[in-house]
């Protein structure tokens, strides 16, 4: 048995993008906030070369989403590419969604 996704957390970090053979997500579920250390945070439920996985979104990421749409409803059985980006000295995870040819840019 491949172990490999128990040795994984359940948040997608760049560790794990970088590991990752597609880097792409599979949108899943609607979002939802979540509590945090410094206020709320929106979180998504998501598919990563088959495994579940959560996405702790950032700003940038939400702002890229909404190609799909302002209401995370929209999001749903949507790909993400993920990109990890060197930062200040910092990794950070870059969202790259993917439209299909007949999908329209919302906003």
């Amino acid at each position: 048995m491949d172990t490999t996704q128990y040795a994984e957390g359940q948040f997608i970090t760049p560790e794990l993008v970088k590991q990752s053979p597609s880097k792409k997500v599979y949108i899943a579920a609607d979002a939802k906030i979540v509590q945090g250390k410094f206020g709320d945070k929106l979180e998504v439920a998501v598919e990563m070369d088959g495994r579940p996985k959560t996405w702790g979104l950032n700003r940038s990421h939400v702002k890229a989403l909404h190609v799909f749409g302002k209401d995370s409803k929209t999001w749903v059985n949507h790909w993400v590419k993920l990109v990890v980006v060197n930062i200040g000295g910092k990794e950070q995870i870059v969202a790259e969604p993917e439209l299909n040819k007949d999908e329209v840019i919302v906003g």
